[in-house]
């Protein structure tokens, strides 16, 4: 029951540092550029590749945030 608990606060404390990092502006404004521009440059491709490019730009965003 208490290593059930224990990583149940891990969890719930990892979860919560990520909520502060992606909703604190000074973190984010950093990377939304690039986020956006990624997206942008993709609006063009069929859909699966779109899906596909889209989420690699996501990818590459949250990297930069946990480097930030």
């Amino acid at each position: 029951m208490f290593k059930t608990l224990f990583w149940g606060l891990i969890i719930l404390s990892l979860i919560g540092v990520l909520i502060y990092l992606f909703s604190t502006p000074t973190a984010t404004n950093v990377c939304a550029g690039d986020m956006l521009s990624c997206l942008e440059k993709n609006v063009q491709l069929p859909f699966f590749e779109k899906i596909g490019q889209g989420f690699a730009c996501l990818y590459h965003n949250v990297i930069c945030i946990l480097k930030q």
